[in-house]
């Protein structure tokens, strides 16, 4: 178990041993390929299960970021074990090691067969500096990037139109005996899709765990995608925390299985008419209870409804709810809204956990959500409506803060002057609060920020509600 170094294009091949220029080829230094060292195969020392390699992410040839292209089905290195001896792990650097990092692509030059693919036990930690694209955008990409058990951490997936009507996935994830875990993963598809369908991910069999999906669909037409297909009559089973989907449209779906299939999807940011009816994303992790948003579609009504014997948050396309800046992925300006008929102290109500990525250097972040409270509520304190707040730090733990305060001396929740649509709903009267989080550690840049709104506070009739808008403001520190 060794730390080993990668300088792209440096004038020699050393050893990797050290984060040095080579002297010559073999001594002491860095390795001088990428694909060479991710491959397995460095050309000068030894790259062994438990070793960690650091890749300088600017080009020692001139500086500027990284490019490198396969020009054929390119596999990676594969380690023995999950124990810390058995795995490979690839790290981007990030500035940490050398001085002016840049970005990393890595691109397909393989006009058909697989393209990219991470075997057994390796890690690839991308670090937000890395992408991997396909240039046959034109052309198909059958099966572009494929994952055995592996981690994948931090990197962007870019891919565009497939000519071929049998290769129209961007990834595969493949049948493997353990799991393989895909953590911060952007999914841009760039291009319209083919005329029989495309499918984000094509899943044959076995486990895989999804930490933060972001789905960029920047095709405006063509015909309905998949984000999880199912080939074949074997199983699978995947479990996504975090899910964020731009671009999606009403007939996308979110999984359609050719065999046993388990698809779990804990936190969506927001719910969207694509969704098939009677699917249920659980909302908040940890709950242990299918706590989610049940979507289906009434008339030209879209309801978005979850409730329980205590409380249910609802949306309702039509019934004029107040709405502040939140919009649905086709543009419609929506919020929750929340009535607490039974909750308590002991049984506070979730009115709405909403995620949103922060694409900003690392920093602490100053958070802002915004609430209509009817004004003929007793308690409107931080005791009575408070928000937890879960995010990444700079140094990759996960940290938890809350605004709630004690019952005893808890201060008011704060007045707001923020722009809601109206502040009437029916014949009753709302009042403008927010509720605001500065976070006690700098937050990871491309990871996400879970706003869980609370509250314990009683409704006093069947006709008060609250409404919460699902997108919080999000600010750096100065």
């Amino acid at each position: 178990m060794a730390n080993k170094y990668v300088r792209h294009n440096a004038t020699y091949n050393g050893d990797g041993t050290t984060s040095a220029l080579a002297a010559s080829d073999g001594a002491a230094g860095a390795w001088n390929n990428l694909l060479n060292v991710l491959s397995g195969s460095p050309g000068q020392g030894s790259l062994s299960a438990g070793d960690t390699v650091y890749i300088k992410s600017d080009d020692e040839s001139g500086g500027g970021d990284i490019t490198v292209t396969t020009t054929s089905s390119f596999s990676s290195a594969q380690g023995t074990s999950f124990a810390p001896s058995g795995v490979i792990s690839f790290v981007v650097d990030d500035g940490t090691i050398w001085a002016s990092p840049g970005n990393i692509y890595i691109q397909n030059g393989n006009s058909s067969g697989y393209a990219i693919i991470f075997r057994n036990f390796v890690r690839f930690n991308g670090r937000n500096r890395t992408t991997f694209r396909s240039l046959y955008t034109g052309n198909l990409f059958h099966f572009y990037f494929q994952v055995y058990a592996a981690c994948i951490e931090n990197c962007v997936i870019v891919a565009g139109y497939s000519a071929s009507s049998t290769h129209r996935n961007v990834m595969r994830l493949a049948y493997s005996d353990y799991q393989s875990l895909l953590k911060n993963i952007t999914i841009e598809k760039q291009a319209p899709c083919h005329s029989s369908g495309n499918y984000f991910m094509d899943a044959t069999a076995g486990t895989f765990k999804f930490e933060n999906l972001f789905i960029d669909d920047q095709s405006a037409t063509g015909t309905n995608q998949i984000l999880f297909y199912q080939q074949t009559s074997e199983s699978f089973a995947i479990d996504v925390k975090g899910l964020e989907w731009t671009g999606a449209r009403d007939g996308d779906s979110l999984c359609v299985a050719g065999g046993n299939a388990k698809v779990q999807i804990i936190d969506m940011s927001a719910p969207f008419a694509s969704c098939y009816e009677g699917f249920v994303a659980t909302a908040e992790p940890g709950s242990g209870a299918q706590d989610g948003w049940y979507v289906k579609k009434v008339g030209d009504k879209e309801e978005y409804i979850h409730g329980n014997a205590l409380y249910q948050q609802q949306w309702i396309a039509g019934d004029n709810y107040p709405t502040l800046n939140a919009v649905l992925p086709e543009g419609t300006p929506w919020s929750v809204q929340f009535y607490g008929k039974y909750v308590s102290a002991v049984h506070p109500g979730h009115i709405y956990t909403a995620r949103k990525r922060w694409n900003q250097s690392d920093d602490e972040i100053a958070i802002t959500a915004e609430l209509l409270i009817r004004n003929n509520f007793s308690n409107v304190d931080k005791n009575s409506f408070w928000i937890d707040v879960g995010y990444m730090d700079e140094n990759d733990n996960w940290r938890s803060e809350t605004t709630h305060e004690d019952e005893l001396t808890p201060n008011s929740l704060a007045t707001s002057t923020a722009s809601w649509s109206t502040t009437t709903y029916g014949a009753n009267t709302y009042d403008r609060h927010k509720i605001e989080l500065t976070t006690t550690y700098k937050v990871k840049e491309g990871t996400s920020i879970l706003v869980c709104c609370r509250t314990k506070e009683r409704a006093p009739d069947s006709t008060s509600f609250c409404f919460f808008c699902p997108d919080p403001v999000l600010e750096a520190t100065p």
